[in-house]
């Protein structure tokens, strides 16, 4: 499994709009951040795929999300 990163998101972006964005892939896991205080979004998100991580990336990096250009990257 890959780990990817998806950053640039706004505070009204749910799990089921990030399986949906990448729903041509094997997503694993979607892990939005939240601040341990205060339980708000923290803009980004963590999505565990199967597959070719690199073609998610190509593909969906710069994309609009609920106004906003995403970030795509594969986590180190």
């Amino acid at each position: 499994m890959t780990t990817l990163y998806v950053g640039r998101l706004s505070e009204e972006v749910t799990e089921m709009d990030l399986r949906s964005l990448l729903a041509s892939y094997d997503v694993q896991s979607v892990e939005i951040m939240a601040d341990d205080t205060t339980k708000r979004p923290r803009g980004f998100a963590l999505i565990g795929i199967d597959g070719d991580a690199s073609l998610a990336v190509e593909h969906e990096n710069g994309k609009e999300l609920h106004g906003r250009t995403i970030v795509v990257k594969v986590m180190a």
